[in-house]
C-alpha cells in the first residue's frame, strides 16, 4: 500500500482510494454521479469550498484527458497522508487497536473477509482484529 508510486499509478487508471476501498471511477455507474470523489474527504478536490470535483467529472475525463489522473492523485495522496495522521494520533492516544478495528470494519462487511496476512501481522504485535 505504501509504494511511492501507488497513489499516482492507481489514479492513472481511474481509481480513487477511499475508506470503503478502491473505487474504479471509470465504471459507467459514476457517469451521472455528481457527488464528491469521497464523501467527508478533506482533500482539495472533495472538501466543501474546494474545487467541487465530482465522480461524473472524473468519469468523463479519465479516458480523454490527463486532468482526471492529476485530480485523483491529489485525492489519493491526501487520503494516504490523512490515514497516517490518524494512525499516529491513535498511537499517541493509546487507542491504536480500536482504530485499526474501525478501519478494517469500514473496508470489509465481515471479519471473515479480512486478509489473513493483515490479521497475522497485527496479531504478531498483539492486535487481534478478530476479537470482539
Amino acid at each position: 500500500m505504501f509504494d511511492c508510486v501507488w497513489p499516482t499509478r492507481t489514479a492513472r487508471f481511474g481509481n480513487a482510494i477511499t475508506r470503503q476501498g478502491v473505487l474504479n471511477i471509470r465504471n459507467a455507474k459514476f457517469g451521472n454521479d455528481f457527488g464528491p470523489i469521497e464523501d467527508g474527504c478533506g482533500c482539495l478536490c472533495c472538501r466543501e469550498g474546494g474545487l467541487g470535483i465530482t465522480r461524473a467529472y472524473i468519469y468523463h475525463n479519465t479516458s480523454k484527458e490527463t486532468v482526471a489522473a492529476h485530480l485523483l492523485t491529489i485525492h489519493n495522496v491526501w487520503y494516504q497522508l490523512n490515514l497516517m495522521r490518524e494512525v499516529r494520533e491513535s498511537i499517541l492516544q493509546d487507542r491504536f487497536p480500536a482504530y485499526i478495528a474501525e478501519f478494517f470494519g469500514g473496508l470489509y462487511a465481515n471479519k471473515s473477509e479480512y486478509p489473513e496476512w493483515a490479521v497475522e501481522a497485527l496479531r504478531s504485535v498483539n492486535v487481534d482484529l478478530l476479537a470482539d
